[in-house]
């Protein structure tokens, strides 16, 4: 497949830290329907995850370190929740299969190679006339970044959160 027919390329500058991982969930919102909190947290957890992933080889091992009481403390602080706060975070995170126990989903894990410069997520639409939209949902004003819906009637704003370009 030849990538500059029948595409768009927007370059997005970061660093490899915690604001790259929320990038990385809110470019990928539609997909999975995060919460902005949930976003935050899992963002946090992930940045964490590459630190460690950086001395700790083994999975399991950086699975356990992750979930270490100290581990979630700073998440929990760099954040800025709550003890309760972010437990009902953690859960909801399992319940949407985002974490499964002490493991991140590892579709929620970008991929990234060390010494790259550069990560590149590739989305493909699949147009086909089977996959139509009902008007219905169309009017709904889905943003699809399991926030509440923008009103049809509001105009959209730099600012409305929708993270799509």
């Amino acid at each position: 497949m030849d990538i500059s027919k029948n595409s768009n390329i927007a370059k997005v500058h970061c660093a490899l830290d915690i604001g790259f991982f929320y990038k990385w969930l809110s470019f990928t919102t539609p997909l999975h329907r995060l919460t902005k909190a949930e976003r935050q947290v899992l963002a946090s957890f992930l940045a964490k995850r590459h630190e460690l992933s950086q001395i700790i080889r083994d999975e399991n091992m950086l699975d356990n370190v992750l979930n270490s009481i100290d581990i979630r403390k700073e998440i929990r602080d760099e954040v800025g929740l709550t003890v309760p706060q972010f437990n009902i975070l953690v859960s909801k995170l399992r319940r949407s299969g985002v974490m499964d126990g002490k493991k991140i989903n590892k579709h929620y894990i970008p991929n990234i190679q060390k010494d790259t410069g550069q990560y590149r997520l590739t989305i493909i639409f699949d147009i086909n006339d089977k996959y139509k939209v009902e008007k219905a949902v169309l009017e709904q004003g889905d943003t699809g970044d399991g926030e509440a819906s923008v009103n049809k009637t509001e105009s959209p704003s730099a600012d409305s959160g929708n993270g799509l370009l």
